[in-house]
């Protein structure tokens, strides 16, 4: 690939990853994933349930905001939005914010679950609050994953195992000896 600048060429495949940054800032990686995903459909509405022409689709932050639709009905935003937000932004706080490192552990536990919690009961709000089903649409589940991993990186930083390959490997080990003692 050339560069039309200079004129140089500049081969990116042979650019690294710096593997240090990322398990560094792998939570805050997670939730940024996590809050471009509010940006997907979170939910669909059927249109015949709500009396429209086209699928109605309501995204994470509509969750958070509200939404008004063309028939004068809205959409409140809730505290189950605001609260899905703010977990995973507390729990990036605690990474930089010097005030808030005492409370790291806790957020290390409280925030993912805190989160997974009040994104169901958001969804689940949505649909109650339109009188519809609502179903779970890609943001949704795009969100459900970086909160589960970031469940899963959260435990291991927890319980000090490090965030790595060789994290994994130690716990695959722990799980085997203990279906191994169980048997």
């Amino acid at each position: 690939m050339e560069n039309k600048i200079n004129g140089t060429g500049t081969n990116y495949s042979d650019k690294k990853i710096n593997k240090e940054f990322v398990m560094k800032n792998i939570n805050t990686i997670i939730v940024v994933v996590y809050l471009l995903s509010l940006f997907l459909p979170f939910c669909t509405i059927a249109s015949s349930q709500a009396g429209y022409m086209n699928d109605l689709n309501i995204t994470g932050f509509d969750a958070l905001l509200g939404c008004d639709f063309n028939d004068y009905t809205s959409l409140q935003g809730s505290i189950w939005g605001f609260l899905m937000i703010a977990f995973p932004v507390l729990l990036v706080l605690t990474n930089y914010v010097k005030v808030l490192e005492k409370f790291k552990k806790a957020a290390l536990i409280v925030c993912p679950i805190g989160a997974l919690i009040c994104q169901n009961a958001s969804e689940y709000e949505i649909a109650n609050g339109l009188n519809v089903d609502a179903l779970k649409a890609t943001g949704y589940y795009v969100s459900l994953i970086a909160l589960v991993a970031l469940l899963v990186i959260c435990i291991m930083q927890f319980k000090n195992i490090p965030v790595s390959k060789e994290g994994l490997n130690q716990i695959k080990e722990k799980i085997i000896n203990t279906k191994d003692n169980n048997n």
